[in-house]
């Protein structure tokens, strides 16, 4: 069982954090945006309180967040993915089209071409140096890619929180989340499902494409942005929920997360 974090009334809206990092991501939205919805503040296998994967780690997370809206009783609900994860809320919306309200993705990481290469050298470097990801995730190095990155060579205090977190996690877990980065992921999603696309103006890590579509909006902000730029991402969150969300169905039995009433 996903560990979880249940607060607010409203649409239920699940939220998902990006690589490395756990739901604190979140910290600077959950208070507005519990005002407006029933977040679900997810952690990914292997993250935060969450038990590491037993499998594939994109099969357990598509598994554990059908698990976990089963066990809330939830019928349909919309779904919130940032970074790295948005491949994740891609695959799950496909997975469980007919329980999904609508789709956002923030700071969406996008498959450009030469997926099959990009695949075949991210694994083999994984094989052939085993310590790759916990000498790429440690030190000055993780500190540079955070502030590089993420928050375009500017340094935070968030830069300090995400490298605490960052380093705090389990190798295993963060060699499993960076393979899954090397899978080649299809991007097709039900035409049925509207989705809402969060572009940062100023993003170096995924940047948005030249060309946008209705369904792409474009902040400015940087891939910080759900620290950063709050009060632009609840705008565009707040206003798609209101066109697409349902309202949540009462449910007989409740259901509390392993990290009960934080």
């Amino acid at each position: 069982m996903l560990s979880y974090h249940d607060i607010g009334n409203g649409p239920p809206l699940l939220l998902i954090h990006g690589m490395g990092i756990t739901r604190s991501v979140w910290c600077n939205l959950e208070a507005d945006l519990s005002q407006r919805a029933r977040l679900i503040l997810v952690e990914l296998p292997g993250f935060g309180q969450s038990p590491p994967p037993s499998q594939n780690f994109l099969s357990a997370c598509v598994e554990g967040l059908i698990e976990l809206r089963q066990r809330l009783g939830i019928l349909r609900w919309t779904v919130l993915s940032y970074s790295c994860s948005t491949d994740i809320g891609r695959a799950y919306v496909r997975r469980d089209a007919a329980h999904i309200a609508g789709g956002i993705f923030l700071c969406p990481i996008q498959r450009i071409g030469h997926a099959p290469m990009v695949h075949s050298m991210g694994c083999s470097v994984l094989r052939w140096w085993p310590g790759f990801t916990a000498w790429l995730c440690s030190g000055a190095r993780m500190r540079w890619l955070i502030v590089t990155l993420a928050f375009n060579g500017e340094r935070h205090a968030c830069t300090q929180e995400w490298f605490q977190e960052i380093t705090a996690q389990p190798v295993a877990s963060l060699e499993a989340q960076l393979t899954h980065l090397f899978d080649p992921v299809q991007s097709e999603l039900p035409p049925e499902i509207p989705i809402l696309r969060i572009w940062g103006r100023h993003d170096r890590l995924t940047p948005r494409p030249r060309r946008l579509g209705s369904h792409d909006r474009v902040i400015e902000a940087n891939h910080g942005a759900p620290l950063l730029a709050p009060t632009l991402v609840l705008r565009e969150v707040c206003a798609f929920l209101q066109q697409h969300a349902e309202a949540e169905v009462p449910v007989s039995v409740a259901a509390f997360g392993r990290l009960g009433a934080l």
